[in-house]
C-alpha cells in the first residue's frame, strides 16, 4: 500500500498511470470497467484502482454511507466468489488467491472518504476475466491483448513493444541512410554545379578580355585608316589649281 497521507494533499502527487486509476465515484453500470482495469494491473505488475478522486487529481473524497460502502466492497468481493477474475498458471484457470484483491478505506484530515482497490498478482500466475479477456496497462489505458487460452504477462508484452521497437529503429536506420545518400548525392550535384558557376565565370571574364582587345585593335585600325586618307581641298586649294590650269590654257 502506498503512502496514505498522499490523501491529505489538495491533489494527489501520482498521475494516472500503469498503477494508478481514479475515480471520482463508484457507479455500479461500471463495476465491468473496474474489472477490465483490475485484471490489467494484475497482468502488468499490480495497482491501485482508487475512488474519490477527480479526473484533475482532487483528492475530493467519496459521498457514500456506511451502508452504501458496505455494498461497493461486497461487489469486489464478488470478483473472489464468482469468478470474475481467475488466474492461469501452466494452461490451468483457478480462482484468485483472497490478497490478490484487496479493499481498503482511507479517511484523510478533511474527514473526506476514499475507497482503495489495490490488486496485487500472484508470482508467475496470469489472469483474465470469467469470459476468458485478457488485459494489459499500457501507461493509463486497458489493452485487450487476447481472447483465447493464451495470456501474455508484463514481460511478453515488454518483448513484444521491444521487438516491434527493433523493427521501427530498423526501418528508421534505413530510412535515415536512404535520406543521407539523397542528401549526400544532392551535395555532390551542389558542388558540381558550383565548379560549373565559376568555369562559367571563368570563361565570361576571359571573353571580355578577347571583347577589350578587340575594341581595342578596332580603335587602333580606325586611326591607322584616318591617317591613310588625305584631307580633302580646301577652296582656296582648288581655286589656286583651277587658275593654274587656266592660265596654262591661256599661255
Amino acid at each position: 500500500m502506498f503512502d496514505t497521507s498522499y490523501f491529505d494533499q489538495t491533489f494527489f502527487p501520482e498521475f494516472e498511470n500503469n498503477i494508478y486509476e481514479f475515480k471520482q465515484s463508484y457507479q455500479i453500470q461500471n463495476f465491468e470497467t473496474y474489472l477490465k482495469t483490475l485484471c490489467a494491473f494484475l497482468n502488468s505488475g499490480g495497482g491501485y484502482l482508487i475512488f474519490g478522486i477527480t479526473d484533475e487529481r482532487l483528492n475530493k473524497g467519496m459521498k457514500q454511507t456506511d451502508k452504501t460502502m458496505d455494498k461497493i466492497i461486497l461487489n469486489f468481493d464478488s470478483i473472489y466468489h464468482r469468478k470474475l477474475i481467475v488466474s492461469i498458471k501452466n494452461d490451468i484457470r483457478a480462482h484468485i488467491l483472497p490478497d490478490v484483491i484487496k479493499c481498503h478505506i482511507v479517511k484523510n484530515k478533511k474527514n473526506n472518504f476514499f475507497l482503495v482497490i489495490q490488486s496485487t498478482p500472484t508470482l508467475d500466475h496470469k489472469y483474465c476475466l470469467k469470459k476468458g479477456e485478457q488485459y494489459y496497462r499500457l501507461n493509463a489505458s486497458n489493452i485487450l491483448i487476447s481472447i483465447s487460452n493464451k495470456m501474455y504477462t508484463e514481460y511478453d508484452m515488454q518483448e513484444k513493444i521491444r521487438s516491434e521497437q527493433n523493427k521501427i529503429n530498423t526501418l528508421l536506420s534505413n530510412n535515415v541512410k536512404i535520406y543521407t545518400s539523397h542528401i549526400e548525392e544532392s551535395k555532390n550535384e551542389i558542388r558540381q554545379s558550383k565548379n560549373e558557376i565559376e568555369q562559367l565565370r571563368e570563361s565570361i571574364v576571359l571573353y571580355q578580355k578577347k571583347v577589350n582587345m578587340l575594341e581595342k585593335d578596332i580603335y587602333n585600325s580606325n586611326n591607322v585608316i584616318e591617317h591613310l586618307i588625305p584631307d580633302p581641298p580646301s577652296k582656296l586649294d582648288i581655286w589656286k589649281t583651277f587658275k593654274s590650269h587656266f592660265y596654262w590654257l591661256i599661255y
